[in-house]
């Protein structure tokens, strides 16, 4: 009981934090914008860009907190993955014309579950494979994510490989026990999410690494 107590406690004092931090940071963007407008000559340009980024680092990182400290409430909605993942791909495409998005999603697949929570799973792994091609030092041309989804007897899997950067075996291992992360300013945070959304679906998430590049597995069972 005592431990249950603490834990409580614990995630109490996290999210308050994480809730102490965004606020001021929405005061500091604000005024940044404002500067930034002044800056008729872009003087200051790279400046801004660097400061934005770090805001939209720290403010990514204290939502993914304040998700882990939630739970999933409203398991009840008729979700058509195909929709979803149509729409999350048709985005992502128009956002990087530079890679080659291929969809293989079967029609009709449906499951009951949290459908915002979701969303940030698929699109916290489309991000990743995107930031794992851009990480890659060589030009080979072959910038592609394949993204396949289809019903199984009881399940829906779907699946996500990318020819980017790879994922070496000591990384994969790191992956697989919790937080960690492969870029300079990652977290660990968005694997480490999207494993325990998809544990309130009785699903389950895998990552593996494969010739060029890796492999995001995703079952979920489908609703009735």
């Amino acid at each position: 009981m005592s431990s249950t107590k603490n834990s409580s406690s614990i995630q109490e004092m996290v999210g308050a934090l994480a809730h102490e931090v965004k606020n001021p940071l929405s005061i500091v963007r604000a005024n940044i914008d404002l500067l930034e407008s002044k800056d008729k000559e872009r003087t200051y340009y790279r400046n801004y860009k660097v400061i934005y980024k770090g805001l939209d680092k720290i403010n990514s990182m204290m939502t993914n907190f304040l998700e882990l400290l939630k739970n999933s409430t409203n398991m009840v909605d008729h979700i058509h993955i195909d929709s979803i993942l149509n729409d999350i791909i048709a985005d992502y495409s128009t956002a990087h014309e530079g890679i080659d998005f291929v969809q293989e999603i079967d029609e009709g697949l449906s499951i009951k579950g949290d459908i915002k929570r979701l969303e940030m799973v698929f699109n916290n792994i489309l991000k990743n494979s995107v930031e794992a091609i851009y990480c890659k030092n060589e030009e080979t041309g072959n910038n592609r994510i394949e993204i396949k989804a289809k019903k199984l007897d009881e399940s829906v899997l779907i699946e996500v490989t990318d020819t980017g950067i790879g994922i070496s075996d000591e990384v994969l291992d790191k992956l697989n026990k919790g937080y960690y992360s492969t870029k300079e300013t990652g977290n660990g945070i968005g694997i480490y999410l999207c494993k325990k959304i998809l544990m309130e679906h009785q699903g389950s998430f895998s990552i593996k690494k494969i010739d060029k590049g890796s492999k995001v597995s995703i079952n979920i069972k489908k609703g009735q």
